[in-house]
């Protein structure tokens, strides 16, 4: 029993520190202005240019004619796009909606300073990954300059910093804008349930937009408010594994307790 007790003490001081964490680091999110601002039935502006992959630049409105998934992200990020980037991969492969017939994919840096070479480079990786899925004409890579992106970022309330360390803070999840450009939901995150998928296709079809049931936001960096700088989520990462663990082996301490005592019930009949 001691040992079950020091456990629990274990667990519980474990998630009072992550909970102090968090404390700190949202407040600061907030005053930074960072993260995904709802902006619900807002029309993104036609004129907005963008670079794609094969270098010739468009206009938003001549790009948009179904259903689109906005993805913003970077194309150097370490971190939270490749897990982005993946889990709406994923969530294509599930899907029934069909890529390119019903809905199209635009993944848009929001790092001025990147290049079509590097969009060439994700296109091709998920061309590959998603073999099967019409990416080359569903899924359409973009880069754009400072004056285009800040627009985008701004009409869709996505709201990034740049980091001392280099990159980019900034939030994960996808934007899902209607036919006439009409920004009908928000999915946070890096998992999309195909269910949620569809159904926010379909609504974003007929212009309705839709409530976000899952607010919870991923970030690249965190906040370190003695440091006063930003680092990278390792402290996030790691303490969720350590939080597993611990609930694992409370869960098996538990158990052999339980069958310790289960022994001795029947040494003693």
């Amino acid at each position: 029993m001691r040992k079950i007790f020091l456990s629990v003490l274990v667990v519980f001081s474990f998630m009072q520190g992550v909970n102090l964490y968090a404390q700190y680091d949202i407040p600061k999110q907030k005053e930074e202005k960072l993260g995904i601002y709802e902006h619900l039935d807002t029309i993104i502006a036609a004129d907005i240019q963008l670079t794609g992959s094969d270098g010739k630049t468009y206009s938003l409105g001549q790009l948009v004619d179904k259903p689109t998934v906005l993805n913003l992200v970077y194309y150097r990020c370490p971190g939270l796009c490749p897990a982005l980037m993946n889990g709406l991969s994923n969530v294509v492969k599930k899907s029934d909606m069909v890529l390119g017939k019903d809905y199209d994919i635009f993944t848009v840096s929001f790092d001025p300073g990147e290049t079509v070479f590097l969009a060439q480079k994700k296109k091709k990786n998920y061309l590959r990954i998603n073999s099967g899925q019409d990416v080359e004409h569903g899924w359409k890579f973009f880069i754009a300059d400072t004056a285009n992106v800040n627009k985008l970022l701004g009409t869709v309330g996505f709201m990034v910093k740049k980091s001392e360390r280099g990159g980019y803070i900034h939030p994960g999840g996808i934007i899902i804008i209607s036919p006439k450009r009409k920004v009908t939901r928000y999915l946070n995150g890096t998992y999309y349930p195909p269910f949620d998928f569809k159904l926010a296709l379909i609504e974003a079809s007929e212009g309705r937009s839709g409530p976000t049931v899952n607010r919870v936001l991923s970030y690249c960096f965190s906040y370190d408010p003695q440091g006063k700088k930003y680092t990278f989520n390792i402290l996030k990462v790691s303490g969720t594994l350590v939080l597993s663990i611990a609930a694992i082996l409370l869960f098996f301490m538990v158990r052999a307790e339980r069958r310790r005592k289960k022994e001795l019930i029947k040494e003693e009949k």
